[in-house]
């Protein structure tokens, strides 16, 4: 459907249908290209746009928004957002992140230079690199592990997943969660030497 389309026929059918089930379903979940709309209802239905409604609507937003962060604080890792572009520029990096790997953002950003590229290890890079392109001509999602140096000079081990996604204005953009997985990889690494030694004895 076209903007015309969304602009005078669906959002007047939100405004005069949708917003009593607002209340009756209090689990409903507004996803970033709905909530363009919503503010769409302002610009060009301001008398529609009660403020009973406006109120109702601004509610439940920042309740969205505080699930988010909940979700993104109890995540085992980190959370970024990248641009389809070819270094994967940054346009989001949540604290969890920074924290793993003992950054401040600012310190984080620099030492990336503000793209997923740049913050991986440099040995690793082409290996993940090309595990994102090898997923991409597959579908919309990916996942690759590398390291990446931590603030005090250790190299962290993390498996990166992520999706394409459109954004509000149909932009491709990326959403990725950052696993540690150091402990697992030291695991592995132990198994393997023990396994050596057996098949050396």
């Amino acid at each position: 459907w076209t903007a015309r389309t969304t602009l005078e026929e669906y959002i007047p059918n939100t405004m005069t249908q949708n917003f009593p089930l607002f209340e009756k379903y209090p689990d409903f979940h507004f996803n970033f290209e709905a909530a363009i709309h919503y503010m769409w209802m302002k610009e060009y239905y301001p008398e529609e746009m009660s403020v009973e409604n406006y109120r109702l609507l601004k509610r439940l937003l920042i309740e969205k928004t505080q699930q988010m962060e909940i979700l993104a604080q109890t995540t085992a890792g980190g959370m970024k957002g990248s641009l389809d572009d070819e270094d994967y520029t940054f346009f989001y990096v949540n604290d969890e992140l920074c924290n793993m790997l003992g950054y401040t953002y600012d310190e984080f950003m620099e030492m990336s230079g503000g793209t997923a590229k740049g913050a991986i290890y440099p040995p690793d890079v082409p290996k993940a690199m090309r595990d994102c392109r090898e997923c991409f001509k597959k579908g919309d999602e990916y996942k690759t592990e590398y390291r990446i140096r931590k603030r005090d000079g250790t190299l962290l081990w993390v498996m990166d997943y992520g999706k394409k996604v459109r954004d509000a204005n149909q932009e491709v953009i990326i959403n990725s969660i950052l696993t540690d997985i150091s402990e697992i990889k030291e695991t592995i690494g132990q198994l393997e030497m023990e396994k050596e030694r057996n098949e050396i004895v």
